[in-house]
Order: C-alpha cells, then sequence, then structure tokens
C-alpha cells in the first residue's frame, strides 16, 4: 500500500513538472515577436485595409517589414514602394478618392504636415493606440504605407520621420 502510494506521488511531480514546461515552452513560443520581410508579389493583402495597395504591379521597388510582438503588445506593418511617374500619379489619384467604408467620410489628407513630416493620406489616427496612413515622397516617387497598434516608441523599428509626431 506505501509502494502504490509513492508511486502516484512521483507520478503526480512528474505530470506537474511537465506541465510546467510544456507551459513555459508555449508562452515563450508566444512571447517571441514575429518578424518578417517577406511580401508576395501577388493580391494578397496585407492588413484589412482600404488603404494599402492590394498588387504591386505598377511598384519599381517594394520594401515590407511586419513586426508582431504577440502577447508583449504591439503590431507594426510598413510597406515602402517606389513607383514609376504614371503608376505614382495613378496610386495617388486612388488615394484621393478612398472612402471609408465604415463611416464613408473619405481619407483625410495631412497635406500642411501637421501630424507627420510628410505629405500623408490617413484613414486612422487614434492617439497611442492605432494608425494607418501612407506618407507620400513626391520627389523620390515613393509612398511609405504604415499600419500601427498599440506599439511603444522604443519596440517600433519603423523609422523616426515617418511615425506621426504625437509619438515624440
Amino acid at each position: 500500500m506505501n509502494d502504490n502510494f509513492n508511486y502516484r506521488k512521483y507520478f503526480m511531480i512528474t505530470f506537474f513538472i511537465v506541465s510546467l514546461v510544456f507551459f513555459a515552452i508555449f508562452i515563450l513560443f508566444h512571447l517571441r515577436p514575429i518578424k518578417t520581410t517577406l511580401y508576395r508579389k501577388s493580391n494578397e493583402k496585407i492588413v484589412n485595409s482600404i488603404l494599402f495597395i492590394d498588387g504591386l504591379d505598377g511598384a519599381s521597388k517594394t520594401e515590407y517589414y511586419f513586426s508582431d510582438y504577440q502577447l508583449l503588445g504591439g503590431v507594426e506593418v510598413t510597406l515602402i514602394v517606389e513607383y514609376s511617374e504614371t503608376s505614382f500619379n495613378m496610386e495617388i489619384e486612388r488615394l484621393e478618392t478612398l472612402k471609408n467604408d465604415m463611416n464613408g467620410k473619405g481619407v483625410v489628407k495631412d497635406s500642411n504636415c501637421q501630424l507627420f513630416n510628410y505629405p500623408t493620406y490617413v484613414t486612422t489616427y487614434i492617439p497611442q493606440k492605432k494608425y494607418e496612413y501612407a506618407c507620400v515622397n513626391y520627389e523620390l516617387l515613393t509612398i511609405t504605407y504604415i499600419y500601427i497598434e498599440c506599439m511603444s516608441k522604443g519596440k517600433t523599428s519603423i523609422s523616426h520621420n515617418l511615425l506621426p509626431k504625437i509619438y515624440f
């Protein structure tokens, strides 16, 4: 009878330790940030957004960055697209005519650079919480599409001149 009790005791201790190890591995896996620079040139949606372009057909050069800090908080998506002059003008025209599906309002243009350092088309601007916008560089014919959600200053990898001025 005493031997049976010892086996049960050791089984429970072993089960508890194994459970703790699996729990720790699960937590560590979900705390690790997911980062990628891969983007397929298909019509893959980057984020559920009307602002981000669906395909990159008119792009001559692209850079894509995605970071998700999971349980530690914060998501950032950056798509930098360099256009030919014709494609750039077509994309500016598309941005000018966008309508936000949720409230029917157009995208707000920060052409005087009050909120950002570049002329910017904004669909979401909730300070310290969520931003979605496209910064336009007319000289280089590039548009940088950015989505930020709950990202702290210290974690963001986005260039400071592309972040909202309220960050600083």
